[in-house]
Parts: C-alpha cells; structure tokens; sequence
C-alpha cells in the first residue's frame, strides 16, 4: 500500500494548482482544472460512481450511493499555497537515516524531523518550490483509500460514501460553491472528514475563528518638488499604522497554543493610496470579537490623532473587517468526537487545536460536522515541506476503521 501511496502522491504533486487570492474567479486559477481532470479520470478508473467535474472546479463522486441511511464525505482539496514556489515541483524520496536531508536548494535539520524511525521513507521537494503535500497528501490518501476498498470491501458492509476534491481552500475559498445536496444527498445521518492534517497522528475538531481585515489610506500627492506642508504620504502613514499594531497585538510569531493573533499580511500602495490587509484570530467567540473591536478602536484613534497634523483634508483611513469562518468545534457533536477517538486509539491518535482553518471549518458550520485527520504532512507552505508516508498510509488504515466500523 506504501507504494501505492507514494506513487499516487509524487504524480499529483508534479502539476500545478496553486490559488490565487487576488483573482476574483471561480476557480481563482484555471490551472486547478488540470489536476481536477485527472482526479476526475482517475475516479472513474476505480469505478466510482457518478463522478463530476463541475464549472467551478469540484470533483464529486459516490461509492455505495444506494446506502441512504449513513453518509461519510471524504473531503480534500487541490489546490496549493500561493505563498511559495509550487511550479515543476521535482519530489524527492528519502529513506530517514536519522541525518540532515539535504536538498539540491535547502537542508531540513534532522533535529526537527522528530518522532520518524530510521528507515521510514520521507518525500520533499528539491528544496525550491513547494513540495504539495497540503492537501495532495489528502488525495493520495482517499484515492488508495478507494483502491483498497474495492480490492478488500463489499460495499454492502459500507456507508454511502461522498469524495469531494475542492479548489481554493488555501485562501479561503474552498466551499465558496459547494454544492451541500451532493455532499449529502439529503441523508440525515451524515458527516464528512477533511484528510489535511499534520503529523503525529492528530484529529482535529476545534478551528480557530476567523476575521479578516483591511485599512485603506488615502493620501495626497504633489510633485515633492513642491510638497512643503501639502504632500500627505499614505505610504508613510501605512507603515506608522503597521507598526502601532505590530506593537499592540500578539503576532503569529510569537503565539502559540491556544493564543490569539493579530497577522498584517500585506502592504502596498503609494504616496495617494496605501492599502493594509491581515487577518485576526482566536478559538474564544467572546475573545475574538474583542480583537475586532479593539483594532477598530486603535485604527479609529490613529486617524484621529493623525488628521489633526495631516497636509491635506483628503487623509482618511477606512477599516473594514469581515467574518471568515467559525471555530467548527460548537457544530462537531460529541459523539463523534468519540467515535473517531475509539477509532484511533490504535495509532494514540491526539485532538490537536488547529492554529488555522480547513473546509471543514465551513462544511461544519454549513450543517455537515467534518473533523480534519492527519496526513503526515510537515513545514506546510514552504520549500522545506515534507510527508512521512507512513503515517500517511496509517491514515488509510484508520479511515478503513471508520468507514467500516470495526
């Protein structure tokens, strides 16, 4: 099955399907549709049933489909970070000799390739671009999933089975034209698993909540020529913000756990325009709308304070925040927090708080409870990206486990 894995992740990891957050598109990137068609031909290889490749870039099929009394949708996504590198992706196969692995372009310490046998193999990149592992990991894991059901399997000891591959999860997008009746197909008893977790054999059911945020400064400009008590520099004032809330709030840097974080992810702009964007986040309802109210506070005082000595009555300073998604943990029941944890007693499997979002984070708060499972996935949206493929493989076995009960 190792092999199995390793082949199908090498060959999904080689075409390109980064996202872009500065298109508007649905999908943001047409080069998603690549990947998807071949998920798509795949699918259909292993005689899944009703597979669909839809005009927003979602993959669907059905195993078992006649079974209308339990639905478990298998969800990942297929496109990459937009943040690093992800063209002519070149996956390397290491077996850990307990050393450094040294790339042709990076070296990954062995003191932080923890909890890994020696022997057991390990995939990266050539240390330049991305090597895809979030979330391609995740499709290798359902589609030899599905291999080795219909080689060992009855369906009639399954659920009905739902594989969903999205597009655009990495910024945000990822359920953003979802169709819930072909995730469900109106089955009562339903919940669906996101395979894109981390390593050390974590379930996940609680996401942090999520705000996003942008402040737009307008300013004034003049030849500088002539500037002298009429220039308004947006830029400048951009910076000055920046750094206000860099010194205000805690930073992804230095947080961890269950902390909060306030993260300015982007600058740009110029002498008339400067444009602010980040992202605000907290597991706590109460604590996040907090974060919210006192960055509006401090921005609100900044141009207050700011406009008084401004060159131009043209200066202002716009804030916006919008709502991202929820912690999925108030909409995962119990009883499947339990289920999964008998499930995974086997493999000491441990409920880690993730310090980010998935789908299921939406897909949870959209009425389908969907806990995220571990992939054996390491350094996610850098060029030092690694998957320990034995715990990808011990993924399959557990999701064996679940599907069928034992």
């Amino acid at each position: 099955m190792e092999d199995l894995y390793i082949n199908n992740f090498i060959r999904y990891c080689k075409v390109s399907s980064a996202s872009d957050d500065d298109s508007a598109t649905q999908p943001s990137t047409q080069r998603q549709f690549n990947l998807a068609k071949i998920m798509k031909a795949e699918l259909e290889a292993l005689n899944v049933e009703d597979v669909e490749l839809d005009e927003s870039c979602y993959v669907y099929g059905y195993i078992n489909k006649q079974n209308t009394s339990k639905r478990v949708v298998l969800v990942a996504h297929m496109d990459v970070s937009p943040e690093a590198p992800s063209e002519n992706v070149q996956p390397i196969v290491h077996e850990f000799a307990g050393k450094d692995l040294v790339l042709p372009h990076a070296t990954i310490l062995a003191s932080k390739l923890k909890n890994i046998e020696l022997g057991q193999k390990i995939i990266t990149s050539d240390g330049s671009t991305l090597l895809g592992a979030d979330d391609k990991a995740g499709l290798a894991i359902i589609m030899t999933l599905i291999q080795y059901l219909n080689d060992n399997v009855k369906l009639a000891d399954l659920p009905s089975i739902c594989i969903c591959f999205t597009p655009d999860e990495e910024i945000g997008r990822g359920t953003a034209a979802i169709n819930m009746e072909k995730l469900t197909s109106n089955i009562k008893d339903s919940y669906g698993l996101t395979i894109d977790g981390g390593r050390n054999y974590e379930l996940a059911f609680e996401t942090f909540n999520a705000y996003g945020f942008s402040v737009n400064i307008t300013g004034y400009n003049v030849h500088p020529g002539s500037a002298y008590k009429q220039m308004c520099n947006a830029l400048l004032y951009g910076t000055k913000l920046v750094s206000l809330i860099q010194q205000t709030f805690p930073t992804p840097e230095l947080s961890r756990a269950a902390e909060p974080y306030i993260l300015v992810n982007q600058l740009t702009g110029d002498v008339s325009n400067c444009l602010i964007k980040g992202i605000i986040r907290s597991f706590s309802d109460t604590e996040i709308l907090d974060l919210n109210q006192q960055l509006s506070q401090l921005v609100d005082k900044f141009y207050q304070d700011e406009k008084v000595t401004a060159n131009s009555d043209q200066f202002k300073v716009e804030t916006e925040i919008k709502f991202q998604y929820a912690n999925m943990r108030k909409f995962i029941p119990d009883s499947l927090v339990t289920y999964l944890n008998e499930k995974g007693k086997s493999y000491n499997v441990e409920n880690e708080m993730i310090r980010g979002g998935t789908d299921g984070a939406r897909l949870s708060e959209m009425g389908l409870p969907t806990p995220n499972v571990w992939s054996g996935q390491a350094n996610i949206h850098s060029v030092k990206e690694y998957n320990v493929s034995k715990e990808a493989v011990d993924c399959v076995n557990f999701l064996v486990k679940v599907l069928l009960d034992k």
